[in-house]
């Protein structure tokens, strides 16, 4: 297994601010780092599917609840899956945000998951997750499984669910999302006790304590391997997509931090530094980072409107997109 808990996306094409195919840049990774995805990625066994990249296992019908519910009723269904050992197990569960994450495909949409995927069922919708809103604790994450989009909504919303557990080995181990308290559907802070809630079960890999080093100019994350700028604002304020690239190059041609291999990060990269534990930023606690602003550019192109590309919302960490054009994000760089 993979030490690094943090995997490239699918997105091996390049594009310009047009969304046209283009020639692809150092600054510009279409994947990123981290473990490859093997191949095949997903097996089937049973009515589950074993995906071979994070060892988790699925329901193979994305729409075992047949319609979308609110959100304290989708543990219940959860549940009742258990009581009556549901295709042969009875330690199913509400993934986590970083789970219900781990199948998106960068490259698909509708549903946008990987290529050959052998899943049915799965709806061009959103899926509640385990984890809750940190900042407004009556919402909790969710993600489209059309589009990849991720972001919270009232708890008393209708979402899809989609089980999952653990109890595979796979290439990676996805690591720990932050979220350390349990609440209600009306954001009451709870006992954890059985509550099937990602602050109840904490899966993932857990942080090294310290997260980060610094080293003048960069910062390690001790988790991931990736490399940070410690300055999180590389551009002169907010800049479009492509000038974002050329943020990049600067640091680069002056050696920033001693290196040249400086590269906007892709869309997982940046979600990696996530803390579901807190918010404004809903960054890692105790980073050593320095001038951190609300959105960043993701080298990661949207798939079924290249003109626009993937953005980190660090205020609650969510995963949003932009138009390339749009003066509307900062930047902020990493290497591998």
């Amino acid at each position: 297994m993979s030490k690094r808990p943090i995997f490239p996306t699918d997105q091996f094409e390049c594009y310009d601010a047009e969304g046209k195919p283009a020639p692809c840049q150092g600054e510009q990774d279409p994947a990123g780092a981290g473990q490859p995805w093997p191949s095949p990625r997903f097996s089937e066994e049973g009515q589950t599917v074993n995906d071979g990249l994070t060892g988790l296992v699925w329901t193979q019908d994305g729409a075992v609840s047949m319609f979308p519910m609110m959100w304290a009723d989708a543990f219940d269904l959860v549940t009742r899956m258990n009581k009556i050992n549901a295709y042969g197990y009875s330690d199913w569960r509400l993934p986590n945000r970083r789970e219900m994450f781990s199948l998106i495909s960068h490259v698909r949409n509708d549903p946008a998951l990987p290529r050959e995927h052998p899943f049915v069922n799965a709806a061009s919708s959103w899926y509640w997750t385990s984890t809750t809103a940190a900042r407004v604790a009556v919402e909790a994450w969710k993600v489209h499984m059309g589009s990849g989009r991720m972001k919270t909504a009232p708890k008393h919303e209708m979402a899809m669910i989609w089980p999952v557990r653990g109890g595979r080995k796979g290439q990676i181990r996805l690591h720990w999302t932050g979220q350390r308290l349990c609440y209600s559907q009306a954001g009451n802070i709870i006992d954890c006790e059985n509550s099937g809630q990602d602050g109840e079960l904490r899966v993932g890999a857990p942080w090294p304590s310290p997260r980060f080093t610094q080293s003048g100019q960069t910062v390690l994350d001790l988790l991931t391997g990736l490399t940070w700028t410690h300055n999180a604002n590389c551009a002169p304020g907010l800049v479009p997509w492509e000038q974002a690239f050329e943020a990049v190059s600067n640091l680069n041609k002056n050696q920033v931090g001693g290196h040249g291999d400086w590269r906007a990060p892709t869309v997982r990269e940046l979600e990696s530094i996530t803390d579901m534990g807190g918010h404004s930023p809903a960054l890692i606690q105790g980073r050593p980072f320095i001038n951190i602003k609300d959105y960043y550019w993701s080298s990661s192109t949207v798939a079924n409107a290249p003109d626009r590309a993937w953005v980190l919302e660090t205020g609650d960490g969510a995963i949003t997109h932009r138009s390339k054009g749009e003066k509307a994000c900062h930047v902020w760089a990493v290497r591998a």
